[in-house]
């Protein structure tokens, strides 16, 4: 769902910024003026047409200068009325098909109205590269130059495009020779060639909207430039441009003021639905104009001929997530949030991912987005068109910096400097494989860990240095040692001395005992097991050395060295429901049946005394 919302600005300021430049192509048959619009892209403008003349132009508010002319890929050399003047450029062709193209700089927005005058400049009959020398309270705004020379190929003479206001060709003695009066628009202009004399002047002005006026000092050669988005049917000027256009004006000024007519210009838009949501459920937007006279009225609005730059910005639940400068916008619009994403994988060296580093993405020196990517993919989204720099590092370690340009959905693998480390960990001794384990490479703040299995352990996206390296088993540190990681060394086989150690508890009747605790403890070590049916525990690979052993709450110390298989014999005689009976136990048992047997041998003796000494016998 999209939903619209109108705001008035006086300047706009958002970013991201995406821009998009229209051009207005003008054509003549020879009977009537058709109008297209084409989309800009990249700086220059290509087309192919069979009129007559062609008018090619952006408003005045765009900031598009046409810099370059070329026809079938040769150089236009402008006809009286015809050249390039401010935001605009004109051809005459011959009504057959044509390629044309246009280049185009960037440039100062400026008001659709340009009254300037010619003040003296100088002269040469030298190649001279002019520059303008600025007027306060003026806008500089090009050179009128007249210039005598040899043919009529005017391309030659200057470096920079113009618009012919005047041409004489004349034959001396055979020879044919030129003059040629321009206009050039560009305030540095090299006058160069096979030219006979030049004379220039400086063209200064100042700027005007529709609707106002405009009064210029008394300087004899006074001019104005119209370039309006509608047409202005300002008939009381003689418009010296060839075929009289209807939305561009080039006329000499009999007076020192100007009155200009109002104009307005309707865009009829439409927002389509974004290809790309980016997670986000629904897409609002803003309409932001310097001037709107109405609207907007459904998808209609009506701007003031002055400026018809329109901006939309797209929301996101409230947030703003990238605007879309429109210029020269064609009468009929249609605009889709360009919500792209941009996606990319780092790779180390030997083809790894890195799966620790975190990313920053620049646009123009400025930061666009940042984050962590996750199992080494990163995504970034929404971004509009453009270039691009990804910056990935760890732990503010640069390893890797890739530019990108983003037309649409964009994948990206980057290769960091970064490679990929395989430890092999072989038991001393015995020289097997060790089973699992984790280990762990540290350097000042980088911190990789990885699982062995099998022996071997791979640790991906490891920066090249040195790193201490520590082993562990069931969480327990058993050996720790230095590595050199670099490009070329990056595979490493180590033997540790880890040995099994199993225990097995025997009684005093050299019965097993089942379901006893066994605990063993060092420096870095403890391990604890309950002993099977069989009275036996594994405590798993241990590293050599000296250690406590607790079985049965008695106390043992053992030594180390190699695989080793521990019998203990505890003066347990039998657990029943987990209470140890032990010799003690059954000795004091034993007394104490000897003292009752006793007991009861005294008693029996005692009664038959009794029974022999006092009895009755009946007669």
């Amino acid at each position: 769902m999209i939903t619209l919302l109108i705001v008035t600005v006086a300047s706009i300021e958002a970013s991201p910024v995406l821009y998009v430049n229209y051009v207005e192509v003008m054509e003549w048959d020879g009977f009537s003026w058709r109008s297209t619009y084409i989309l800009l892209a990249g700086d220059t403008l290509s087309f192919t047409t069979s009129a007559r003349l062609v008018v090619v132009r952006t408003d005045s508010s765009s900031g598009k200068q046409p810099a370059e002319v070329l026809i079938d890929g040769v150089r236009y050399n402008p006809t009286l009325g015809t050249g390039v003047l401010w935001n605009t450029a004109l051809v005459q062709l011959d009504g057959l098909l044509h390629r044309v193209s246009i280049r185009y700089v960037d440039s100062p927005s400026r008001l659709p109205a340009l009254a300037f005058f010619a003040a003296p400049g100088g002269s040469t009959d030298q190649p001279l590269n002019v520059s303008i020398p600025r007027v306060p309270g003026f806008t500089t705004l090009g050179l009128k130059v007249k210039v005598l020379l040899r043919g009529n190929d005017t391309t030659r003479v200057m470096d920079r495009p113009f618009f012919v206001l005047n041409s004489t060709t004349i034959n001396v003695l055979g020879e044919a020779l030129t003059v040629v009066e321009a206009i050039v628009p560009f305030e540095n202009v090299s006058i160069r060639g096979d030219f006979i004399k030049a004379t220039y002047s400086y063209l200064y002005g100042l700027q005007g909207g529709f609707g106002s006026s405009i009064q210029l000092p008394p300087y004899p050669e006074r001019y104005l430039f119209l370039n309006s988005p509608s047409p202005t049917n300002l008939t009381s000027l003689n418009n010296v441009l060839k075929g009289t256009p209807p939305k561009v004006l080039l006329a000499a000024l009999g007076s020192l003021g100007v009155s200009l007519p109002s104009v307005t210009y309707t865009v009829n838009f439409n927002v389509e639905q974004p290809s790309t949501l980016c997670g986000t459920s629904s897409i609002s937007y803003r309409v932001l104009a310097p001037r709107v006279i109405s609207g907007p009225s459904g998808r209609s609005i009506t701007l003031s001929g002055d400026n018809t730059t329109l901006v939309f910005r797209f929301f996101s639940r409230g947030v703003s997530l990238v605007d879309v400068v429109v210029s020269t916008p064609p009468g009929e619009l249609s605009v889709s949030p360009p919500i792209y994403s941009l996606s990319f994988v780092l790779y180390d060296k030997m083809g790894g991912r890195v799966r620790n580093a975190c990313f920053t993405v620049y646009s123009t020196g400025k930061v666009t987005a940042s984050g962590v990517v996750r199992d080494g993919e990163g995504l970034v989204c929404p971004l509009p068109p453009g270039e691009y720099v990804i910056v990935a590092y760890v732990a503010n370690n640069v390893i890797a910096r890739a530019t990108v340009q983003v037309a649409g959905d964009t994948y990206l693998p980057i290769t960091t400097n970064t490679t990929s480390v395989q430890i092999t960990l072989l038991r001393e001794g015995t020289q097997e494989l060790l089973g699992n384990y984790t280990i762990t490479l540290r350097s000042n703040n980088l911190v990789y860990n990885a699982t062995g299995v099998g022996g071997r352990a791979r640790i991906e996206g490891v920066l090249p240095g040195v790193y201490a390296y520590s082993v562990y088993i069931s969480g327990d540190k058993v050996y720790e040692g230095k590595l050199e990681v670099s490009d070329t060394r990056n595979s490493f086989v180590f033997s540790i001395p880890v040995y099994h150690l199993r225990v097995q508890l025997v009684g005093a009747l050299n019965q097993p005992l089942n379901g006893l605790k066994v605990v063993l403890q060092g420096l870095d070590i403890k391990r604890e097991a309950t002993t099977d049916p069989s009275g036996r525990v594994d405590l798993g690979l241990v590293p050599a050395g000296s250690y406590k052993l607790v079985a049965g709450e008695e106390l043992f110390n053992v030594t180390i060295e190699a695989d080793s298989f521990k019998l203990v014999q505890l003066n347990i005689v039998a657990v029943v429901y987990g209470h140890k009976i032990t010799t003690g136990h059954v000795e004091f048992a034993l007394l104490v049946l000897l003292l009752f047997s006793i007991v009861l041998a005294v008693r029996k003796i005692v009664k038959g005394f009794k029974r022999g000494e006092s009895h009755i016998v009946e007669v």
